[in-house]
């Protein structure tokens, strides 16, 4: 009489909070070969380089790394771990920047309605699970750093494809608002300076490397600050002078010639 075929029953945690079962009718030939099979079966969520974890009956169920795949229980529980090298891509840095595009290679206009992008499979099962709770119990979501991370990176990736200002002289927009909208945002963005040092100084007084370095940004620019040799003019009275010809629009946002008189 033939033995019955071996066969393993796998609960298998590729996120955190999020774990499929997978049913497999033998035992792999070997550890690379079974993260093959999770590639396949799992695709296209584990698009990254990984290692497997198993609950190692000898240890009291703690996690060891899946070297042997004679160590792969008949039916346990294994964790997707991304490995370092592709972690690191994953930039878990507050500081993150994304990659710098020239501004003449943003084609594309903002959009009446903005197109909210697809994130990764972890936090659309999340946000999915939130909705149907929020619809039956008013039950609010808490997302995780790292989910929030996800969602941010995703949408500044939209946002930056947009161009951040019409290409034109926006003559039409000036015309029909009587406002310079470059001028405008500087205007916006010294107003607000203040208050967005206080957040960092905040921040810095915390712990982390994202704390270290923008301490050391603040240091830099406080001994700028003291070691200027610019007069202070803080409070002094100043005036704008422009030179407008015949060919100078009403509105002079180009003027021939301008000076400002302290």
């Amino acid at each position: 009489m033939m033995a019955a075929p071996q066969k393993f029953m796998l609960h298998v945690y590729i996120a955190t909070d999020i774990a499929v079962k997978v049913t497999l009718t033998g035992r792999p030939e070997s550890v690379d070969d079974l993260i093959a099979i999770l590639r396949e079966k799992v695709k296209p969520r584990l698009d990254f380089e990984f290692t497997l974890q198993y609950e190692d009956a000898d240890f009291n169920g703690q996690l060891s790394c899946l070297i042997d795949i004679q160590e792969l229980p008949e039916k346990g529980t294994l964790k997707v771990v991304r490995s370092e090298s592709d972690a690191g891509s994953l930039a878990s840095s507050d500081t993150e920047i994304l990659p710098h595009v020239p501004v003449s290679e943003r084609r594309k206009t903002w959009p009446d309605i903005f197109p909210v992008p697809t994130f990764c499979y972890e936090v659309e099962h999340v946000l999915e699970e939130g909705n149907i709770a929020y619809d039956r119990s008013g039950k609010t979501l808490k997302l995780s750093r790292a989910q929030k991370h996800n969602i941010l990176e995703s949408m500044a990736s939209v946002i930056h494809g947009f161009k951040p200002y019409p290409s034109d002289r926006d003559v039409e927009f000036h015309r029909i608002t009587n406002t310079n909208l470059r001028n405008q945002f500087y205007a916006e963005l010294d107003r607000h300076t203040p208050q967005l040092f206080a957040l960092y100084r905040q921040k810095a007084s915390h712990t982390g490397k994202v704390s270290e370095v923008l301490r050391d940004i603040l240091r830099i620019y406080d001994r700028e600050v003291e070691e200027s040799d610019e007069p202070d003019i803080t409070g002094t009275p100043l005036a704008l002078v422009m030179k407008v010809t015949e060919n100078t629009g009403p509105v002079c946002f180009n003027p021939a010639r301008t000076a400002v008189v302290l």
